[in-house]
């Protein structure tokens, strides 16, 4: 799924949002997180979160411009 909803903490998650290459530019992600946090919205959660890689500048700042805030911090390390 793209979608997981937490009713318990009125939490919605967008587990993937990708828009190809071909088509960025053009609203297409600003209207999809516009209908997805509408969905949300009518369905009683008061919160989304969505997690993004790091190194994602262009996503990061999609979503800092959608009025996103970071929430968590998540550390990794590659065992060798």
């Amino acid at each position: 799924s793209i979608l997981t909803i937490d009713k318990s903490i009125l939490k919605g998650q967008i587990d993937e949002l990708i828009i190809s290459k071909k088509i960025r530019g053009k609203g297409i992600g600003f209207m999809l997180i516009n209908k997805i946090e509408e969905y949300f919205k009518n369905i009683g959660c008061k919160y989304i979160f969505i997690e993004v890689f790091g190194p994602n500048i262009k996503a990061k700042q999609f979503y800092f411009n959608n009025n996103y805030e970071i929430t968590n911090y998540e550390v990794g390390k590659k065992i060798q």
